[in-house]
């Protein structure tokens, strides 16, 4: 945050962004972004050519992606190990440290920064690390300065600092960790507080993981998840929208009723950015205020006002590009065969902004204000599919989504939202890894796979990454399921 003010009042003339995206996760976003804005030159290395921070560089470098990177990686439990390049890297992007090294040198610094590999600068770090060991800490890699760069490439993985402290003890006196009473900023409790966070398969602003139509299938939009008694005193419906306000900024996100929120709190997911949605900028709305000591922002207690937002028209959209409408709220997923974006807004809707080129059918019901068209592709297949309302009921997405992607859909049936011949509801996703339903799980639980062992062993959800586990559990948890299948 001090770098940011530093930046926004031209202290800091020259900044270099890597492997970060500051725009969308910093708090108070507005704050960050005009302070880009007003930077004179800032460069930004990443591997993805569109990014929030991205579109306010003067200088853009390309940077490696995770398999194509060559270095250590250190995990959350003190392991350090050898991270090996899967791919070649391509066109003219390099490694992060080949290119500091790279600018160093024109800028007449070729001496200090003359590494030949990343054990060179492996090596380096190793010895700063003595800074921290003359100074009491257990971070001591002084051993692996001199290392070789065939001790180097055949490293095996090894835990600095010995043993876990929850089992040999902390780096203090006695041994113990030092526990410190805090009091939240938080005070005024007529408000609710805002918590933010991740969600199971996104990874930070998703500039990356939000390209892939499994991980996209969880969440597909940001949701704002608040306690029945929260919602129902200020007038918010599941799945409806809301707007929430801090004295920071807003954002419209899609309502969640959750009984896993207690009352006075709701949570909100951090990923979302103007790449991928009109709404749901929770970067936008949380306070700036950090720790004095660590200097770490306040994220999970941002105090907030909700209110419902009633827009005049709501609809969804199945387009083969990506496309950033121009409404009050959308959110867009990926897909098989393109995005599925859900619309909502006020006043009148400009189809041709939205829709992609091609031969429209459409079928319009203008008593409810309702209208649906789908476009053909120059090859055959669908460009795009469009279904708004302003009073009505939409049509459930995924029969629609997978008839999108199909090559013998058919037209009629996508305009009517629904098959000629009724289908068996499978329920929800439940792993992304292998395409596992609810509706499987149930059945294989009902049949004997009592046991969360049984169970993966029988659906093989839960066998590859393993975070829909908890959801496994919980499906064993509930009583035996006697829902008689549905059509769609």
């Amino acid at each position: 945050m001090d770098l940011f003010r530093a930046v926004h009042d031209g202290r800091i003339k020259f900044l270099w962004v890597m492997a970060t995206n500051p725009a969308v996760s910093m708090p108070d976003a507005g704050f960050v972004r005009e302070a880009l804005a007003k930077c004179p030159t800032v460069v930004v290395s990443d591997v993805m050519a569109d990014t929030d921070t991205g579109s306010f560089a003067h200088i853009r470098l390309p940077a490696l992606a995770w398999g194509e990177k060559d270095g250590t990686v250190t995990n959350s439990e003190r392991v350090i190990s050898r991270q090996r390049a899967l791919f070649a890297a391509p066109g003219e992007a390099r490694a992060d440290w080949r290119i500091v090294c790279d600018v160093a040198g024109r800028l007449g610094h070729s001496a200090s920064f003359d590494y030949n590999n990343a054990a060179g600068v492996f090596r380096e770090y190793a010895g700063m690390t003595q800074l921290a060991a003359d100074a009491g800490k257990i971070l001591d890699l002084t051993n692996m300065q001199d290392c070789s760069d065939t001790e180097y490439d055949t490293m095996e993985p090894f835990q600095w600092g010995g043993h876990h402290p929850f089992t040999h003890g902390f780096p203090t006196e006695n041994r113990r960790a030092c526990i410190i009473s805090v009091e939240p900023a938080l005070k005024d409790r007529t408000q609710l507080t805002l918590n933010t966070g991740r969600y199971r398969d996104q990874w930070h602003t998703m500039t990356r993981t939000g390209l892939s139509k499994s991980l996209s299938q969880h969440r597909r939009e940001p949701l704002l998840e608040i306690c029945a008694e929260d919602a129902e005193r200020l007038g918010l419906a599941d799945g409806g929208l809301a707007t929430v306000r801090s004295v920071h900024g807003e954002s419209v996100f899609r309502v969640s009723i959750s009984d896993a929120q207690e009352q006075g709190s709701v949570f909100a997911p951090i990923h979302f950015t103007d790449q991928t949605s009109g709404g749901g900028r929770t970067g936008m709305i949380v306070h700036p205020a950090a720790d004095p000591v660590s200097g770490q922002p306040g994220f999970k207690n941002t105090a907030i006002t909700v209110e419902p937002y009633h827009a005049d028209w709501r609809g969804f959209l199945l387009s083969q590009t990506q496309i950033r409408p121009d409404c009050n709220y959308w959110a867009s997923a990926k897909i098989a065969g393109g995005w599925l974006i859900e619309l909502a807004g006020d006043g009148t809707i400009d189809l041709d902004a939205l829709l992609p080129a091609g031969t429209r059918l459409e079928v319009t019901d203008r008593a409810r204000g309702m209208i649906r068209i789908t476009v053909a592709a120059a090859d055959g297949g669908l460009a795009g599919a469009l279904y708004v309302t302003r009073s009505g009921h939409l049509p459930e997405r995924a029969w629609i989504e997978r008839q999108f992607a199909a090559p013998d859909a058919r037209t009629e049936e996508l305009l009517a939202g629904r098959p000629a011949t009724p289908q068996a509801d499978n329920g929800k996703l439940v792993c992304v890894c292998h395409d596992v339903s609810e509706k499987t799980l149930r059945t294989a639980i009902d049949d004997g796979a009592g046991t969360l062992a049984k169970l993966c062993e029988t659906t093989r959800a839960g066998t590859n990454c393993g975070s829909c586990r908890p959801i496994l559990a919980q499906l064993l948890s509930q009583p035996a399921s006697s829902e008689k299948e549905t059509v769609v």
